[in-house]
């Protein structure tokens, strides 16, 4: 039950990112007076539920949670990702440049939780309740420093680093009481 749950929660996260991601995209074409392609996320994500919601009873061979969790999150992420593409095409924007400043810097904290969650869940299963907390907290440090230090490396500009380094340097300063120049 808690693997069903956990992997609802992660494929329905993923689904929400590419839905919110439509949102910036849908006031640019009202803004530009073409609402009528807001279509292009609208019919395509109906269509894709009546090919997903199918293909999940199949397999699963009956209605479940998670089988219709994942077909209506499959066929939202499909249709949003086709709006972002419409979107990019009519403003002339080129999708490289969209993956590598938007997907990618997304997907990096995905990326260090995967390689975190399993781990981390047969150690905390397998281990007490006080040594179970003790891991969780481990693993969440070790979470945020491995994610800042993926998008420290390969996702922030030059001047975003310099940013970060001045933002450390002040916080480092403030723990050890020492008085902060602004």
């Amino acid at each position: 039950m808690r693997q069903t749950l956990t992997t609802l929660f992660v494929v329905f996260s993923l689904a929400l990112q590419f839905h919110m991601l439509t949102g910036p995209g849908t006031s640019l074409l009202r803004g530009m007076g073409r609402v009528y392609e807001e279509f292009t996320y609208t019919i395509p994500n109906i269509l894709l539920l009546g090919v997903t919601l199918p293909v999940a009873w199949w397999i699963q061979k009956s209605w479940t949670a998670l089988g219709i969790g994942v077909a209506v999150s499959v066929a939202t992420a499909i249709a949003a990702c086709g709006l972002l593409a419409r979107v990019h095409h009519l403003l002339g924007l080129p999708m490289r440049r969209f993956f590598s400043l938007v997907i990618a810097p997304g997907l990096v904290p995905f990326l260090t939780a995967a390689l975190l969650a399993w781990p981390v869940a047969w150690a905390a299963h397998v281990l007490g309740r006080w040594q179970g907390a003790a891991v969780l907290l481990a693993a969440g440090l070790v979470y945020l420093a491995a994610t800042s230090a993926l998008l420290y490396r390969w996702v922030f500009s030059t001047s975003e680093r310099v940013q970060a380094r001045a933002m450390l340097l002040k916080v480092t300063a403030l723990l050890s009481n020492r008085e902060v120049a602004a």
